[in-house]
Formats: structure tokens, sequence, C-alpha cells
């Protein structure tokens, strides 16, 4: 990961990165944070359980997040690795989009 100090009058988004995400572990607190800050706040995992995508993208939005993305699924019993293409390309063009406006 690439870290810039800015201005928090500057910040369009703040992403919050993790390795691997439970539903559990969407983190309230940071993101009611972040939104005294900046009104974009998005979250973003490496990797989840190909059951827990739809329980964290509902916990994230309920909680105040306005994006869910991870890169692939992995299944903890059957080790099987689901990569999310079309979940990276809409995150690519999201972030494109901040450029724009």
């Amino acid at each position: 990961m690439d870290f810039r100090f800015i201005n928090k009058d500057k910040a369009i988004a703040v992403i919050s990165c993790k390795s691997y995400l439970t539903r559990t572990a969407v983190e309230v607190d940071y993101c009611k944070k972040m939104l005294a800050y900046v009104h974009r706040v998005w979250l973003f995992a490496e990797c989840c359980g190909p059951e827990s995508v739809k329980l964290i993208r509902d916990e994230a939005l309920d909680i105040g997040y306005e994006n869910f993305w991870y890169l692939y699924t992995w299944s903890r019993t059957t080790d099987d690795i689901v990569d999310s293409v079309e979940g990276w390309l809409h995150f690519i063009e999201t972030i494109k989009s901040l450029k724009m406006s």
C-alpha cells in the first residue's frame, strides 16, 4: 500500500482495507469516525468467505460504508478460491469516476 498524508479537507474518500474479512469484523466505529471528515467511506477486502459476501455487504451498507469490494473468496473448508473480476473492475471504475467529479 502507498500511504499519503493529506489535509482532511482535501479527502475525497476513505478506503478501509482488510486482508481477510468476516461480517463481525466490519468496523462500526471506524466508519462513523471517518464520516465526520468525508462523505465516502468504502470497505475493501482482499478476501472473504464465499458465504459471507452478502452478509458483509449488507452489514457494511447498514453501518454507513458507501461501497464494499473484495478481490476473491476463499473457502476454509474446501480451499477453493474464486476471483471477483467484476468487483475489481467496478472498484477501478469507481476510483476513476472520482477524478471526474
